[in-house]
């Protein structure tokens, strides 16, 4: 005699997750149930790193608030960039964000001096793996005495994953 072996298919209850199956899918809820148990209906395919699509971008020319992180999400920086034409006196333009608790300049145009003209320095930062800023915090601009342009690009990830 063989022994009776039982499966349990594992049941979603995340609406985010049940969301993406519909949207991703293409299934209709006034056409088709919509799919609880996996392998009930579907074939789950683990994305380990999935793609994300930036959907912040901010550019601002003056030293202020670029953004304010979400407190019910995960705000990640994928980029920033600070440009600067000096006019004459000693200064630097900088992006600072908080991480940790702890606020961090991420990109800075340096030290800018200029003697009979114009010098202008930038500082690009692309990051290869996406910074996580902390949840309810700021990303601010500071701007010395020089003209300023600065902007960063990120994308928000909800608490339920989407």
């Amino acid at each position: 005699m063989s022994p009776l072996i039982q499966i349990q298919m594992a049941r979603v209850n995340n609406s985010g997750t049940i969301k993406r199956i519909l949207d991703d899918g293409g299934i209709q809820t006034s056409v088709d149930e919509p799919p609880h148990q996996l392998a009930g209906k579907i074939v789950p395919v683990l994305i380990s790193n999935p793609q994300r699509h930036c959907n912040i971008v901010r550019n601002v020319t003056s030293g202020t608030t670029m953004y304010t992180t979400p407190t019910t999400g995960d705000f990640y920086l994928v980029s920033a960039y600070v440009g600067a034409v000096d006019t004459g006196a000693y200064s630097s333009n900088t992006i600072s964000v908080v991480i940790d608790g702890k606020t961090q300049i991420i990109a800075s145009t340096g030290a800018l001096q200029t003697v009979g003209g114009n010098t202008s320095g930038t500082c690009n930062v692309n990051l290869s793996v996406p910074l996580k800023i902390d949840r309810g915090s700021v990303i601010t601009s500071t701007k010395g005495s020089s003209n300023g342009e600065f902007g960063i690009i990120g994308y928000v990830v909800e608490e339920n994953g989407v």
